[in-house]
């Protein structure tokens, strides 16, 4: 890899890296505060009218992930013609989708009140006045945030520049100011007591800024460009639809284990119970994060050794990749199984915790989430491949099996039940399935593989784990100090863990060379 293309690569993996930990801090230090001002109540609803609104960006058909694919493609060929058309045709089309998201938020704004009227039942079930309120706050918060989202769906394609000359780093600059000025409002919204409406505003008109600051970086970075209704063409809707249907799939899929587990719980448990599962499951989107941060800078990549049919370079990449990303996300899946109970009592109020089962769908959905990073990197391997049928067949199947074993395990085992229905489906679609394949088509020793695999998760977790036996008998974290000072002691294990049983001799090698005490 020539040293270009590794300072590349290490500043999109780093401004990725600084977005991730920006997002984790604001939860951190955020997620608390919004679950009290809300109260239990407004805050399941707040996650229902998120779940709800999250599927508005499967309206596109997949066309912003083509748009990404053929924009960078006209980009490197120096074709300012074909970016403009592509551009142009795209923003005619997805118009369009946002006109049809407006009829969808209008129609989900008129059956919301007979769903919470519906599931208004059980131990939790609200007085005909204090339910009228709240439909009434969902309804207004549902107009502003489906419309909202809606409108957006065209503006997203500015960013589409920053990624076809891979500048991440302006990206995350453009995203950590969004993210940082919604924390700020978000607070000043809810000391003022304007709720999930305020909320719902503030969180549509920071998007709408972030979208224009993207408008304009656009034309900055791809001087010439031109979108227009003029330089709209047949062909380029060809070329979006027989890409973009692909990627609508898998992201048809992934937004139903996204998003779904709410809706299944205000389902069958009641709105009540999506505070309590919500807290468990906070901080696994932050995990996953964290891994994509690292593999989605290696797509390009695969793809350029795809191009050139450089197999073994694409199998020196899978083994690596999967190595060193299942580090990290091993440290931090050992880190919410032996210390997440004790952060979860004192990050959050413990009447919005329902005893330990916030806990235990945390630990169940962390497992879910080493078992997912254990497939990232092939998964990204599979996009350079351009295996679009085998991704979109492998998430529509995880989909329908997580849909299916959580509305089962719901009914049997409560909160949990739908966890665990994350856990399988994971297991068995991605883990399993996906690697089978994985392995066949590489053409990589399954054995090697599956050591990959053991090595970077076994030694971290277990000795992450003989480090909690002793800690736990004579530390008691009650407070962020003592909880500091338990996350340093867990994490004693790890670099020397790291140096000597994941990595190889030869990064050992590099390692050495770099430290500024090596011996000349």
């Amino acid at each position: 890899m020539a040293a270009s293309r590794k300072r590349v690569f290490a500043r999109n993996i780093t401004s990725n890296l600084a977005g991730y930990v920006v997002s984790a801090v604001v939860a951190l230090f955020l997620s608390p505060f919004v679950v009290s001002a809300l109260g239990g109540l407004h805050y399941g609803l707040w996650t229902l009218l998120v779940s709800l609104t999250g599927y508005y960006g499967l309206l596109d058909l997949g066309v912003r992930s083509a748009v990404g694919q053929y924009v960078t493609r006209y980009w490197a060929r120096d074709d300012m013609v074909g970016v403009s058309r592509t551009f142009s045709t795209s923003m005619v089309l997805l118009c369009g989708v946002a006109f049809v998201g407006i009829l969808v938020t209008l129609g989900l704004t008129w059956y919301l009140p007979s769903f919470l009227e519906a599931n208004n039942t059980g131990e939790t079930a609200l007085e005909p006045a204090a339910l009228e309120v709240l439909i009434h706050d969902a309804r207004i918060a549902m107009m502003i945030c489906g419309g909202g989202i809606a409108l957006g769906i065209p503006m997203a394609l500015w960013a589409t520049a920053t990624y076809a000359q891979e500048r991440f780093d302006i990206s995350n600059a453009v995203g950590i100011a969004e993210r940082l000025i919604l924390a700020a409002l978000t607070v000043w919204t809810l000391r003022e007591g304007h709720g999930v409406i305020g909320l719902a505003a503030i969180t549509v008109g920071t998007q709408f800024l972030a979208s224009t600051a993207r408008m304009v970086i656009a034309y900055k970075l791809m001087p010439g460009l031109s979108v227009s209704i003029r330089n709209f063409a047949k062909e380029s809707v060809r070329e979006l639809w027989n890409y973009g249907i692909f990627n609508f799939m898998v992201n048809a899929a992934d937004r139903v284990v996204l998003y779904m587990d709410a809706i299944v719980v205000t389902t069958f448990i009641g709105l009540a119970a999506v505070t309590p599962y919500e807290i468990g499951a906070k901080l696994i989107p932050y995990f996953m994060s964290l891994v994509l941060a690292i593999t989605w800078t290696m797509t390009p990549y695969a793809t350029a050794c795809d191009a050139r049919g450089d197999m073994d370079a694409l199998r020196r990449l899978l083994l690596k990749g999967t190595r060193g990303s299942l580090f990290i996300a091993s440290v931090i899946c050992a880190g919410l199984l032996l210390a997440g109970d004790e952060f979860l009592l004192i990050w959050m109020d413990p009447q919005f915790l329902d005893e330990g089962t916030s806990y235990a769908i945390m630990a169940v959905l962390a497992w879910a989430t080493l078992a997912r990073a254990s497939t990232s990197c092939g998964r990204q391997i599979l996009f350079g491949m351009r295996r679009m049928k085998l991704l979109a067949s492998l998430a529509f199947a995880e989909a329908s099996l997580n849909i299916g074993l959580s509305i089962v395990l719901v009914q049997h085992y409560g909160l949990i039940g739908v966890a665990w229905g994350t856990l399988i489906s994971i297991v068995v679609a991605s883990l399993i399935t996906q690697n089978v394949f994985l392995v066949r088509l590489t053409g990589v020793s399954g054995h090697h593989y599956l050591w990959q695999i053991l090595r970077a998760t076994v030694p971290v977790i277990g000795s992450m784990y003989l480090v909690s036996l002793w800690t736990d008998t004579w530390l008691v974290v009650n407070s962020w100090s003592w909880f500091g000072v338990q996350a340093l002691l867990l994490m004693v294990p790890v670099i020397p863990i790291g140096y000597l049983l994941v990595m190889n001799e030869d990064e050992r090698e590099i390692i050495k060379r770099r430290l500024p005490f090596r011996r000349k």
